[in-house]
C-alpha cells in the first residue's frame, strides 16, 4: 500500500499545538531524507573547490547561471544555527544563507533551506518560518533518536540590490530543491511504502 504524505506540511508548521505523535517516525524521517538526497547527493558529489567571487558585471545570463550553480555551500564556513543569539554578529550586510544538516546516518549533507537577507541578524531575531521548521525537524530527529548536525553558512559575496539577490536565491532553490523553502514544500509530496 502506498500512502502519499508530506512530512513537513505548511499546516503542520502553522499549528502551534501539534502532537508529538504527529511527527514522522524514524523510518518515515529517514525515507524522507533519502528522498531529498536522491537529488541533492548528485549535486554535492559534482561540486569541487571553486572561487565564489561572483562576477556582478557578467553580461551573459548563462555565465551568471553557471557561476551561481557551481557554488558549493559545504565550502562556506559553518556557523551555529543560533548565530543570531551571539553577542558579536557573525554576518553583517547582505547574504544568501544555506541551512544544512549532516546527520551521521547519511552519507551526504542535506540542504534544508536557502534564504537571502540584507541584515541577517535582524532577519533571524524576528519571526522566521525557517526557525519553526528547524525546531520541528529537530524535535522529529530527537524523537527518532537520530543525531542532527545543523549549521548555517553565509555567502556574502552577493549583490546589494534585493532583486538581484532574490534572482540568485531562486536559481539556487530551483537547483538544490531544499525541502523547507516554500515553493519546494508546496510541491513536495513523498510516497512511502507501508
Amino acid at each position: 500500500m502506498i500512502i502519499e504524505k508530506n512530512l513537513f506540511t505548511s499546516s503542520f508548521f502553522t499549528n502551534q499545538t501539534y502532537q508529538k505523535s504527529s511527527l514522522p517516525n524514524k523510518k518515515e524521517l529517514i525515507c524522507w531524507q533519502e528522498y531529498l538526497l536522491r537529488h541533492q547527493r548528485l549535486i554535492f558529489k559534482s561540486k569541487s573547490n571553486y572561487n565564489y567571487l561572483l562576477d556582478h558585471k557578467s553580461h551573459s545570463l548563462e555565465g551568471l547561471y553557471q557561476q551561481i550553480i557551481s557554488l558549493n555551500p559545504m565550502e562556506l564556513k559553518p556557523q551555529s544555527i543560533h548565530f543570531w543569539r551571539w553577542p558579536q554578529p557573525t554576518c553583517t550586510g547582505p547574504a544568501i544563507y544555506f541551512v544544512i544538516d549532516y546527520p551521521c546516518h547519511l552519507d551526504s549533507p542535506l540542504l534544508l533551506y536557502i534564504g537571502e537577507s540584507s541584515q541577517m541578524e535582524k532577519r533571524w531575531k524576528s519571526n522566521h518560518s525557517c526557525k519553526n521548521y528547524l525546531a520541528l525537524y529537530s524535535e522529529a530527529m530527537s524523537q527518532a533518536r537520530l543525531e542532527k548536525r545543523l549549521s548555517i553558512r553565509f555567502w556574502t559575496d552577493v549583490p546589494e540590490k534585493i532583486e538581484k539577490r532574490r534572482f540568485i536565491e531562486e536559481i539556487l532553490i530551483d537547483h538544490w530543491r531544499p525541502a523547507f523553502n516554500k515553493i519546494i514544500r508546496q510541491n513536495l509530496v513523498r510516497s512511502f511504502l507501508v
